[in-house]
């Protein structure tokens, strides 16, 4: 079934949606701030051309962790430029975390130690950016 568009007797504005990893950014909010206090580390990340495990697998190598020990609230675009939450598990310390080297894909912004390990859907929200190219 085909539903008839609103504003089909409108012209259209043309343009480019998401051209450029960069053309598309969002940014996750969590519902709370990180203790300061506890055993894992939030680290907040950003992200480019890379899908949200493929970063915690680069995290989790560079950081000596299992994979399945990185707590991730939610999954992002691979083709966008996103900042996110991530949680290391102990012996991670914030130290370790901000002390990785930065690269185009994959930099480190912030690491804050927490009680608890970060879990699916612990998002407040998350704001976009939309960049449209050739109106």
């Amino acid at each position: 079934m085909t539903l008839p568009y609103l504003t089909s007797e409108l012209p259209g504005t043309g343009g480019m949606l998401r051209g450029r990893d960069d053309d598309f950014r969002v940014d996750e909010e969590l519902p709370y701030t990180p203790s300061g206090a506890g055993d894992h580390v939030f680290v907040h990340i950003e992200k480019r051309g890379l899908t949200t495990l493929v970063a915690a697998q680069r995290l989790a190598r560079a950081l000596g962790v299992r994979e399945r020990d990185i707590g991730i609230a939610g999954m992002k675009d691979r083709h966008a430029v996103t900042r996110q939450w991530m949680s290391m598990p102990p012996p991670v310390t914030p130290e370790q975390a901000l002390a990785l080297p930065a690269d185009e894909a994959l930099q480190v912004l912030a690491a804050e130690r927490h009680n608890h390990k970060l879990r699916t859907g612990h998002v407040r929200a998350n704001r976009f950016v939309l960049r449209v190219r050739g109106v």
